[in-house]
């Protein structure tokens, strides 16, 4: 997949994204380092979006590093045998429901986050298309596994505009 940088599809969603409310950015449940990873791309999706409520949903070991971070509005801890219990999943799908989310950024690579998401009604949904969960996103990106996470989640802004 080398040389595949220039293949990122640009997607005028910058407006859409600007003018959302809500905002979930969903990490791995069970990787506490890809949470971690991710407070970059957490940075610049605030900067971009100054006016919105950015919560991450990510696995329960995350919210007790990274809940002061001035970026974050909300940590919504989901994961481990959660994610495997059919009952807990359709309570967080509701959940988030109800939360009336604009936007959702999965950086998790997995079918179940894209499932998850799209079962939550959340109508701008963009992901990384792997998995074979395509058809579960609104923008799907690339994901180019010779790069590092850091950048396949800059891949993601780039994306949807945000440089």
């Amino acid at each position: 997949m080398a040389g595949n940088t220039n293949k990122v599809r640009r997607h005028c969603l910058l407006p859409q994204i600007a003018a959302a409310r809500r905002i979930l950015v969903v990490t791995k449940f069970r990787f506490f380092g890809d949470s971690i990873v991710a407070t970059p791309f957490l940075r610049k999706l605030h900067e971009s979006c100054p006016q919105a409520k950015i919560d991450l949903l990510a696995g329960p070991s995350v919210a007790p590093v990274l809940e002061n971070l001035p970026y974050l509005s909300e940590i919504i801890p989901f994961g481990s045998a959660q994610t495997l219990n059919l009952k807990d999943n359709l309570i967080m799908r509701k959940r988030l429901h109800l939360r009336g989310y604009n936007c959702a950024f999965i950086l998790n690579r997995s079918l179940h986050s894209g499932l998850l998401i799209r079962g939550a009604h959340i109508p701008c949904r963009i992901g990384y298309n792997t998995e074979h969960r395509g058809f579960l996103l609104d923008v799907k990106i690339p994901y180019e596994y010779n790069k590092s996470e850091l950048d396949c989640c800059q891949d993601i802004l780039r994306a949807t505009g945000i440089e």
